[in-house]
């Protein structure tokens, strides 16, 4: 099974759940995997993992070369598990930090949600007319206005515009 695009830090995935499934049923007796930083990179997911999984089915990881029916096995992949949930958390808090210095030093961060002035007077002019926001983007779209990213006219991207110019 594949749970391609889908992050490690959560159990929540179609494909892990057909494997757990597989396992449940007495399909197949352990799980191949390729690397364990792409089954979980959470400790206590991996506790839950091998106290309801793998107790009598085998966790055999390619890359770390572990088996989990050894206790040598189970005892390298804790480590390892660990290792991984530190490099998770250490990446989030540096990314954390990098945001929270350009945003001290003014730079605005994420993308805008205009690309112009005339479009900002053009949705404060509907809204002064009274329209929901939801038919000020339908207006915004059939006389061609786009957004920034050249998306859709959303209510939410609507109030951010108008929230951020203070209207």
């Amino acid at each position: 099974m594949v749970d391609a695009g889908q992050s490690a830090k959560t159990l929540n995935r179609p494909g892990l759940g057909k494997v757990l499934a597989s396992l449940e049923a007495g399909e197949v007796e352990g799980v191949v995997i390729l690397k364990l930083d792409r089954f979980t990179r959470s400790v206590r997911d991996l506790g839950h993992l091998l106290e309801t999984y793998f107790q009598k089915n085998a966790l055999l990881s390619v890359m770390e070369q572990t088996d989990t029916s050894t206790a040598g096995g189970r005892l390298v992949l804790n480590l390892l598990i660990s290792v991984s949930q530190w490099e998770r958390e250490v990446i989030g808090e540096r990314t954390s930090a990098a945001l929270q210095h350009k945003k001290s030093q003014g730079v605005k961060l994420g993308a805008p949600a205009l690309s112009d002035e005339a479009t900002l007077s053009r949705i404060k002019e509907l809204r002064t007319q009274g329209l929901t926001l939801l038919k000020i983007g339908q207006v915004l779209s059939a006389e061609g206005y786009q957004t920034a990213r050249g998306g859709s006219w959303g209510p939410s991207t609507l109030k951010k515009i108008l929230d951020r110019s203070g209207a």
